[in-house]
């Protein structure tokens, strides 16, 4: 696959919006010379978002992971091959959900509501 080809599939387009971007870089192809730059504003807190995302191209890839998901997680036993030990991933992804403001449901209805039982208003 040449770099035009990774681009206008959508590959290039999501690693940006699902990794790069959230982080404050991007991968971007520059036509005119057959490459990929990479753009650096980490020193931007919030990082970085797409004007309009192209949901074509996000579809395009989703799709792709579903039909090739049955044979990687049979084979292999994971879609994202762990580079963690099972509990420190855990305990990182709770970290990471706790610093964008979402936790599991019930943590979310006692932040909300209180504890069952109690009266909290």
């Amino acid at each position: 696959m040449n770099l035009q080809e990774f681009s206008d599939t959508g590959y290039i387009h999501e690693i940006n919006r699902l990794f790069l971007h959230p982080l404050g870089l991007a991968l971007a192809f520059v036509p005119k010379y057959n490459q990929l730059e990479v753009l650096d504003f980490r020193e931007d807190k919030e990082g970085i978002v797409f004007e309009t995302t192209n949901p074509h191209k996000t579809r395009r890839i989703y799709q792709q992971m579903i039909n090739r998901a049955p044979d990687r997680v049979a084979a292999l036993g994971f879609w994202h091959q762990p580079s963690l030990e099972a509990a420190e991933s855990i305990a990182l992804q709770k970290q990471l959900l706790s610093a964008i403001g979402l936790t599991d449901e019930k943590e979310n209805q006692t932040k909300k509501y209180g504890e069952p039982g109690t009266d909290s208003a």
